[in-house]
Protein backbone atom coordinates (compact mmCIF):
# COMPACT_ATOMS: atom_id res chain seq x y z
CA UNK A 1 0.00 0.00 0.00
CA UNK A 2 2.62 2.52 0.58
CA UNK A 3 4.41 1.54 -2.66
CA UNK A 4 1.19 2.41 -4.44
CA UNK A 5 0.03 5.56 -2.42
CA UNK A 6 2.97 7.16 -1.04
CA UNK A 7 5.27 9.13 -2.84
CA UNK A 8 8.73 8.29 -2.84
CA UNK A 9 10.21 11.24 -1.67
CA UNK A 10 8.19 10.62 1.76
CA UNK A 11 8.44 6.67 1.81
CA UNK A 12 11.68 6.42 3.72
CA UNK A 13 10.87 8.74 6.30
CA UNK A 14 7.36 6.85 6.61
CA UNK A 15 9.11 3.63 6.57
CA UNK A 16 11.51 4.67 9.71
CA UNK A 17 8.34 5.84 11.57
CA UNK A 18 6.51 2.25 11.10
CA UNK A 19 9.05 -0.50 10.71
CA UNK A 20 8.98 -2.65 14.00
CA UNK A 21 12.23 -1.59 15.49
CA UNK A 22 12.74 -0.30 18.69
CA UNK A 23 11.66 3.46 19.73
CA UNK A 24 15.16 4.42 20.03
CA UNK A 25 16.21 3.08 16.80
CA UNK A 26 13.09 4.67 15.34
CA UNK A 27 14.61 8.23 16.69
CA UNK A 28 17.87 7.54 15.32
CA UNK A 29 16.53 6.71 11.97
CA UNK A 30 14.50 9.36 11.81
CA UNK A 31 17.47 11.89 12.72
CA UNK A 32 18.71 11.47 9.45
CA UNK A 33 15.92 13.72 7.76
CA UNK A 34 14.94 15.35 11.00
CA UNK A 35 18.48 16.51 12.04
CA UNK A 36 18.47 17.87 15.70
CA UNK A 37 19.48 17.14 19.32
CA UNK A 38 19.41 13.96 21.07
CA UNK A 39 18.44 15.26 24.66
CA UNK A 40 20.90 14.39 27.77
CA UNK A 41 19.31 12.44 30.22
CA UNK A 42 20.99 14.48 32.75
CA UNK A 43 18.49 17.48 31.51
CA UNK A 44 15.51 15.21 30.87
CA UNK A 45 14.19 16.51 33.99
CA UNK A 46 14.43 20.19 33.89
CA UNK A 47 12.74 19.78 30.46
CA UNK A 48 10.17 17.90 31.63
CA UNK A 49 9.36 20.82 34.65
CA UNK A 50 9.96 23.58 32.23
CA UNK A 51 7.06 21.89 29.58
CA UNK A 52 3.82 23.38 28.79
CA UNK A 53 1.23 22.42 31.01
CA UNK A 54 -1.08 21.31 27.74
CA UNK A 55 1.82 18.57 27.15
CA UNK A 56 2.62 17.24 30.38
CA UNK A 57 0.30 17.15 33.11
CA UNK A 58 0.86 18.37 36.85
CA UNK A 59 0.99 15.17 38.54
CA UNK A 60 3.66 14.36 36.00
CA UNK A 61 5.96 17.52 37.25
CA UNK A 62 5.34 16.79 40.79
CA UNK A 63 6.78 13.22 40.21
CA UNK A 64 10.04 14.78 37.98
CA UNK A 65 10.79 17.14 40.59
CA UNK A 66 10.43 14.76 43.47
CA UNK A 67 12.31 12.69 41.87
CA UNK A 68 15.58 14.90 41.36
CA UNK A 69 17.93 13.99 44.32
CA UNK A 70 19.44 17.90 43.93
CA UNK A 71 19.74 21.14 41.92
CA UNK A 72 22.66 20.26 39.91
CA UNK A 73 23.53 23.78 37.93
CA UNK A 74 22.69 27.11 37.70
CA UNK A 75 20.23 26.95 34.65
CA UNK A 76 18.19 24.39 36.76
CA UNK A 77 18.38 26.45 39.54
CA UNK A 78 16.60 28.92 38.02
CA UNK A 79 14.16 26.59 36.51
CA UNK A 80 13.09 25.19 40.46
CA UNK A 81 13.24 28.93 41.75
CA UNK A 82 10.39 29.91 38.75
CA UNK A 83 8.25 27.01 40.06
CA UNK A 84 7.85 28.43 43.69
CA UNK A 85 6.05 31.70 41.78
CA UNK A 86 3.02 28.87 40.06
CA UNK A 87 0.03 29.00 40.86
CA UNK A 88 -0.35 25.24 41.49
CA UNK A 89 0.42 24.79 45.05
CA UNK A 90 1.91 21.26 44.46
CA UNK A 91 4.53 22.35 42.34
CA UNK A 92 5.26 25.19 44.64
CA UNK A 93 5.69 22.08 47.33
CA UNK A 94 7.42 20.16 45.56
CA UNK A 95 10.07 22.99 44.06
CA UNK A 96 10.48 24.44 47.64
CA UNK A 97 11.50 20.49 49.00
CA UNK A 98 14.08 19.85 46.35
CA UNK A 99 15.70 23.72 47.00
CA UNK A 100 15.53 22.22 50.86
CA UNK A 101 17.71 19.19 49.60
CA UNK A 102 19.96 21.40 47.26
CA UNK A 103 20.49 24.97 48.65
CA UNK A 104 19.02 26.74 51.32
CA UNK A 105 21.04 29.85 49.99
CA UNK A 106 18.71 29.49 47.07
CA UNK A 107 15.62 30.61 48.49
CA UNK A 108 16.75 33.33 50.33
CA UNK A 109 16.50 36.27 47.36
CA UNK A 110 13.69 34.77 45.75
CA UNK A 111 11.46 34.37 49.49
CA UNK A 112 11.21 38.42 49.31
CA UNK A 113 9.14 37.85 46.18
CA UNK A 114 6.92 35.61 47.14
CA UNK A 115 3.82 36.69 48.19
CA UNK A 116 2.45 36.17 52.10
CA UNK A 117 -0.22 34.23 50.88
CA UNK A 118 1.95 31.12 49.98
CA UNK A 119 5.30 32.15 51.77
CA UNK A 120 4.45 30.94 55.40
CA UNK A 121 3.74 27.59 53.79
CA UNK A 122 6.97 27.43 51.57
CA UNK A 123 8.84 28.65 54.92
CA UNK A 124 7.66 25.89 56.92
CA UNK A 125 9.06 23.50 54.01
CA UNK A 126 11.95 25.35 53.35
CA UNK A 127 13.09 25.84 57.71
CA UNK A 128 11.06 23.46 59.35
CA UNK A 129 9.86 21.61 61.33
CA UNK A 130 7.43 20.10 58.69
CA UNK A 131 5.55 17.61 58.77
CA UNK A 132 5.81 15.42 55.90
CA UNK A 133 1.65 14.07 55.89
CA UNK A 134 0.94 17.88 55.42
CA UNK A 135 2.67 18.19 51.72
CA UNK A 136 0.01 17.81 48.88
CA UNK A 137 1.63 15.14 47.14
CA UNK A 138 1.74 12.97 50.12
CA UNK A 139 -2.28 13.86 50.50
CA UNK A 140 -3.07 12.79 46.52
CA UNK A 141 -1.10 9.60 47.38
CA UNK A 142 -2.92 8.85 49.88
CA UNK A 143 -6.66 9.47 48.47
CA UNK A 144 -5.56 7.76 45.27
CA UNK A 145 -5.06 4.61 47.29
CA UNK A 146 -8.74 5.15 48.96
CA UNK A 147 -10.15 6.61 45.60
CA UNK A 148 -9.13 4.01 43.13
CA UNK A 149 -9.58 4.73 38.91
CA UNK A 150 -9.06 8.09 39.97
CA UNK A 151 -5.98 10.21 38.25
CA UNK A 152 -3.97 11.84 40.91
CA UNK A 153 -4.29 15.04 38.87
CA UNK A 154 -8.19 14.99 38.98
CA UNK A 155 -7.84 14.26 43.22
CA UNK A 156 -5.49 17.49 43.36
CA UNK A 157 -8.73 19.70 44.29
CA UNK A 158 -9.44 17.33 47.23
CA UNK A 159 -6.77 17.19 47.84
CA UNK A 160 -6.19 20.73 48.48
CA UNK A 161 -8.88 20.87 50.92
CA UNK A 162 -7.97 18.13 53.09
CA UNK A 163 -6.96 18.85 56.76
CA UNK A 164 -4.27 17.00 58.12
CA UNK A 165 -4.25 16.97 62.42
CA UNK A 166 -1.56 15.34 64.52
CA UNK A 167 -3.65 15.90 67.13
CA UNK A 168 -7.30 14.98 67.60
CA UNK A 169 -7.82 16.11 71.03
CA UNK A 170 -6.64 19.27 70.49
CA UNK A 171 -7.43 20.09 67.16
CA UNK A 172 -11.21 18.47 66.95
CA UNK A 173 -12.74 21.59 67.71
CA UNK A 174 -12.74 22.80 64.23
CA UNK A 175 -14.58 19.98 62.87
CA UNK A 176 -17.59 21.51 62.65
CA UNK A 177 -18.89 19.71 59.67
CA UNK A 178 -19.33 16.83 58.67
CA UNK A 179 -16.30 14.92 56.90
CA UNK A 180 -14.40 11.54 56.44
CA UNK A 181 -11.98 11.23 59.37
CA UNK A 182 -8.70 8.80 58.47
CA UNK A 183 -7.05 7.69 61.64
CA UNK A 184 -3.44 7.14 60.30
CA UNK A 185 -0.81 4.69 62.16
CA UNK A 186 2.57 4.11 60.96
CA UNK A 187 2.25 0.78 62.33
CA UNK A 188 -0.34 -0.02 60.51
CA UNK A 189 -0.88 0.19 56.59
CA UNK A 190 -5.03 -0.44 57.19
CA UNK A 191 -5.91 2.86 57.89
CA UNK A 192 -9.16 3.03 59.97
CA UNK A 193 -12.02 4.89 58.08
CA UNK A 194 -14.91 7.15 59.84
CA UNK A 195 -17.83 8.99 57.90
CA UNK A 196 -18.91 11.68 60.33
CA UNK A 197 -22.68 12.70 59.29
CA UNK A 198 -24.64 14.30 61.81
CA UNK A 199 -22.34 12.24 64.58
CA UNK A 200 -21.00 13.09 68.12
CA UNK A 201 -17.53 14.45 67.90
CA UNK A 202 -17.09 13.68 71.28
CA UNK A 203 -17.27 10.27 71.37
CA UNK A 204 -14.77 10.28 68.17
CA UNK A 205 -12.58 12.05 70.31
CA UNK A 206 -12.45 9.73 73.25
CA UNK A 207 -12.11 7.29 70.99
CA UNK A 208 -8.70 8.87 69.81
CA UNK A 209 -7.67 10.93 72.45
CA UNK A 210 -5.33 8.04 74.24
CA UNK A 211 -4.19 6.95 70.66
CA UNK A 212 -0.42 9.03 71.01
CA UNK A 213 0.40 6.81 67.65
CA UNK A 214 -2.06 8.24 65.27
CA UNK A 215 -2.62 11.61 63.14
CA UNK A 216 -5.46 12.35 60.74
CA UNK A 217 -6.45 13.45 57.64
CA UNK A 218 -10.31 15.38 57.66
CA UNK A 219 -12.06 15.37 54.35
CA UNK A 220 -15.18 17.99 54.59
CA UNK A 221 -18.05 16.03 52.62
CA UNK A 222 -19.50 19.46 51.21
CA UNK A 223 -15.93 19.31 49.27
CA UNK A 224 -17.10 15.89 47.97
CA UNK A 225 -20.24 17.11 47.16
CA UNK A 226 -18.62 20.34 44.83
CA UNK A 227 -16.04 17.77 43.37
CA UNK A 228 -19.36 15.42 42.35
CA UNK A 229 -21.39 18.55 41.02
CA UNK A 230 -18.35 19.55 38.87
CA UNK A 231 -17.16 16.03 38.08
CA UNK A 232 -19.89 13.48 38.01
CA UNK A 233 -18.08 11.50 35.67
CA UNK A 234 -15.31 10.92 38.11
CA UNK A 235 -16.50 11.11 41.61
CA UNK A 236 -18.41 7.37 41.38
CA UNK A 237 -15.77 6.21 43.21
CA UNK A 238 -15.78 8.19 46.13
CA UNK A 239 -19.51 8.41 46.29
CA UNK A 240 -19.57 4.28 46.46
CA UNK A 241 -15.95 4.14 49.18
CA UNK A 242 -18.48 6.42 51.26
CA UNK A 243 -21.70 4.13 51.36
CA UNK A 244 -19.08 1.33 51.96
CA UNK A 245 -17.32 3.13 54.92
CA UNK A 246 -20.89 4.43 56.61
CA UNK A 247 -21.32 3.54 59.76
Amino acid sequence: MIDIVINDSIKPKLISLLDAVPDEKKLKNLYRFFPGEIPNHKKLPEDIINRDYNLINLWTKACTLRSISRIEDDDMAESVIALLFNQEGIIQEEAANLIKRSNHELYGSASLRIPNSTKKNLDKIINGPNEKKELLFEKVQFLSKCFAGISEDDLLPLAGVMKYIKNFETESQMLKEDCIIWALSDENSNNEVHIFINGDIDRLTQNFQSRNNHSFYVLPLVAIEEYHFQFPDKSFGILKYIDNNEE
